[in-house]
């Protein structure tokens, strides 16, 4: 009886390591989705105006990655005109773009300079719904498909 539970147990093996590889050599092009799609920043009055006095908010990937943001707002309307961009200049992994508060631009580590429409940056697109400012990090570097949040995250605080 124990040669039949080993043989047994070998073919399983067997069928359990084929399967494995033909999963591996199938399709490559693979979406991998960790963390986060959609970071919430509440309270826009408060956070408008802290753009207003204080310049765009900045942000460290809120995914956990290496995605840092910046986030600007244009106009006097709270509601519109929030601007998310990719906080490392296109084309390259390092560079570093931050708000420059007294030329009222987003600047690179090249000085290159972008307008407060973050225009030639890698964007993510906002929206807001009941005071709660939405980033979607679904999209940015080439991916043109919104994707449906998973879940959020809650920023806070008094501003």
């Amino acid at each position: 009886m124990w040669i039949l539970g080993g043989i047994f147990a070998v073919v399983l093996a067997i069928c359990v390591v084929g399967a494995v590889l033909a999963l591996a050599t199938q399709d490559t092009d693979v979406d991998i989705n960790l963390g986060d799609d959609e970071f919430e920043i509440e309270q826009v009055e408060a956070r408008a105006a802290l753009v207003a006095a204080d310049g765009a908010l900045r942000f460290a990937d809120p995914t956990g990655g290496n995605r840092p943001i910046v986030v600007n707002h244009i106009g006097d309307d709270p509601e519109t005109g929030w601007v998310a961009v990719l906080a490392i200049a296109p084309g390259t992994e390092a560079c570093i773009v931050d708000w420059d508060n007294d030329d009222g631009v987003f600047r690179d580590c090249e000085a290159t300079t972008y307008p407060p429409d973050g225009e030639g940056l890698d964007q993510f697109p906002t929206r807001v719904e009941d005071g709660t400012l939405f980033v979607d990090l679904g999209r940015g570097r080439g991916n043109d498909e919104p994707d449906e949040p998973e879940s959020t995250i809650p920023i806070t605080g008094n501003g």
